[in-house]
């Protein structure tokens, strides 16, 4: 059967689109659900003399919006590509709740710090624009607040939720008990440093902590990333040589002369299977003559900062204890 070849290329370059945009944008949905947290309502007046309705939703938090409706919300982490970045949320809300208030929403207030001598801040209303609004409060019910990794590469986000639409015109309020989130994501290369080797004791730890961090555990077999498994048996710091200093998982950084008093402990440590060792301030300074690389301080702190994003990047350190002995003043 002959094909024109103008067919052909049409169907290549779709091909080609297509596919490329699987790696351009992203996906990740994630269902919540409030069942069994209770919706109250509470008059209470404001020290402005005004009456307002305080919402409260079992054990949720409150937004921080000063001047804007105090309502609960709910944080959630998920895990998602390392390469993706969200850019954008869909919100699917669940079957509402109408709830006619008899007042307005109390006010988010500024925090008052007990510690501060500064005087207690004023009282501060509503904001009148969106008192006076006939849209919903909030306009989105999904905001980022938090893009970050853990140990390297495994890239967790956080949500903050509000599951409510409140009319302040019409003092209404729409309450959802559950929610479909998608999160789009986008393409994107984040500058972060990944360790490349992990003993299994501490990756095993790594891996509980993702798994009772993140709301979506499911996925954590997709998106996680880890670094290549050492025996423990084998020190780290003998895989690495990327420089003469020594690289543990568990590094004490210490002085020649504090040393010696750490050696039971060590030993302790590494029969309980951890890799641990102790590297000494001479030893750093002496690797590491120019300081932080990053920041551009070139002093004792910063050879110590340097050493330990080397020790982290090639020597997978999670644990740093740093027992330094104060110099007197000549």
């Amino acid at each position: 059967m002959h094909i024109n070849k103008n067919f052909r290329k049409l169907v290549l370059f779709l091909s080609i689109t297509f596919f490329g945009s699987l790696s351009l944008f992203g996906q990740i949905s994630h269902s919540l659900s409030l069942t069994g947290k209770t919706l109250e309502t509470q008059a209470i007046t404001g020290e402005n003399g005004n009456v307002y309705s305080k919402i409260t939703l079992g054990d949720l938090t409150k937004n921080r919006q000063v001047a804007a409706p105090e309502l609960p919300v709910k944080y959630i982490k998920l895990i998602i590509p390392k390469d993706q970045k969200p850019v954008s949320f869909n919100v699917s809300p669940g079957a509402s709740q109408l709830v006619n208030l008899s007042s307005p929403i109390y006010p988010v207030q500024s925090d008052d710090n007990p510690w501060d001598k500064e005087p207690k801040p004023s009282f501060v209303s509503t904001d009148k624009e969106l008192e006076a609004s006939t849209s919903p409060y909030p306009q989105t019910m999904v905001r980022l607040v938090n893009d970050g990794f853990i140990d390297g590469s495994n890239h967790i986000i956080t949500l903050e939720i509000m599951p409510f639409q409140y009319y302040a015109s019409a003092n209404k309020l729409l309450y959802y008990n559950s929610l479909n989130i998608t999160v789009n994501t986008v393409s994107h290369t984040y500058n972060v440093i990944t360790p490349n080797k992990r003993t299994k004791i501490n990756q095993t730890k790594i891996d509980n902590e993702i798994a009772e961090l993140v709301d979506n555990p499911t996925d954590i077999s997709f998106y996680q990333s880890k670094a290549k498994s050492l025996n423990t048996t084998t020190s780290v710091s003998k895989v690495a040589n990327v420089v003469p200093t020594l690289f543990f998982e568990y590094v004490i950084i210490t002085t020649n002369t504090c040393k010696p008093y750490f050696n039971d402990f060590v030993n302790w440590k590494r029969k309980k299977g951890y890799d641990i060792g102790i590297v000494t301030v001479d030893e750093i300074y002496s690797n590491y003559p120019d300081g932080d690389l990053i920041s551009g301080i070139d002093d004792e702190a910063g050879s110590i900062r340097e050493y330990l994003k080397d020790s982290y990047e090639y020597g997978g350190t999670i644990f740093a204890l740093l027992v330094l002995v104060q110099r007197k003043k000549e």
